[in-house]
């Protein structure tokens, strides 16, 4: 059992650094850190804006949110508000979480404290917020990756206290208008 967790850790280790690096790609070609951005779920896309012109356009697909009033993980899929075609499906989630061995992670809804699997490295992440931070990035970069996605961009509902995510499928500049 120690060894699969071994790997399980190793795997989400890989994909935190390897979406670090897509998102840092992301900035330097595009810089969108320094953009607005607004998300279609109607459009499928989010556009990147920069001082009210367009910089960028990129598909997405949403893959969950996290809330941190009851410390839950929800799927997009078992989402209700969000529009079925834009989510991740529970195939994918699946798929998703056998890589790193973690079927338990396929559930509709987690309780993320109690999944240490998800939180527990060698540091030993003793703050609540930082296990919460840490768990929450994991399930992000296993599912980016998963996808095969070219970063992520994250939005937030501050009164619910709730961070969501959506994987960018890949970013385009936009047409110019003739």
């Amino acid at each position: 059992m120690r060894g699969a967790r071994a790997g399980a850790a190793e795997m989400m280790e890989f994909c935190q650094m390897w979406l670090r690096g897509q998102q840092q790609g992301l900035d330097a070609q595009y810089g969108l850190s320094r953009c607005d951005w607004q998300l279609s779920q109607v459009d499928k896309t989010v556009t990147y804006r920069r001082h009210g012109t367009v910089v960028a356009v990129a598909p997405f697909t949403m893959i969950g949110s996290f809330c941190g009033h009851n410390g839950t993980w929800l799927w997009s899929w078992a989402n209700p508000a969000i529009h079925r075609d834009v989510t991740m499906n529970q195939q994918q989630t699946l798929a998703c979480v056998q890589q790193v061995g973690m079927t338990n992670l396929a559930q509709p809804m987690l309780q993320v404290a109690e999944l240490p699997d998800l939180w527990q490295d060698r540091t030993q992440v003793t703050r609540y917020e930082q296990q919460m931070c840490t768990a929450v990035g994991r399930l992000v970069s296993m599912a980016t990756y998963s996808l095969g996605g070219v970063g992520v961009q994250c939005y937030v509902n501050p009164a619910q206290k709730v961070i969501g995510w959506v994987v960018l499928t890949h970013v385009y500049l936009p047409i110019a208008s003739v």
